[in-house]
């Protein structure tokens, strides 16, 4: 995958570059260290990336914006998707992120009783 930022920088270019945070994310049970990308991978509409295999997944971690927590919810489903071996599309995949974080924004409108469900 190839992002543009000025001139053609890699994928790899801003994921190798990000800084390891003290956080572990936990997918299904499995940790995962977590590295967290700068405003200039935003700028390139990089929202996150993961490397089921190695453990690892690239976040945005300050000011969160909507469209930076819908990837974050996407990067976590590819994560279960890798661990359930469900073999969704990226279409799949990007639809069900819009769909949780469009739930979970909402659940200010939902009852007390319902809370604990969010």
């Amino acid at each position: 995958m190839t992002v543009r930022k000025g001139v053609d920088l890699d994928l790899n270019t801003y994921i190798s570059l990000a800084p390891r945070t003290d956080e572990t994310l936990y997918i299904n049970g499995d940790p995962y260290e977590v590295f967290e990308l700068d405003g200039v991978a935003a700028e390139a509409r990089l929202f996150g990336a993961i490397n089921s295999s190695a453990g690892r997944v690239w976040l945005h971690l300050d000011d969160l914006t909507p469209r930076k927590l819908r990837g974050a919810y996407h990067e976590i489903i590819h994560g279960l998707d890798d661990a359930f071996r469900l073999h969704l599309s990226h279409e799949q995949v990007r639809r069900l992120a819009a769909g949780l974080s469009v739930t979970l924004r909402d659940r200010r409108n939902h009852t007390e009783r319902l809370g604990p469900l969010l």
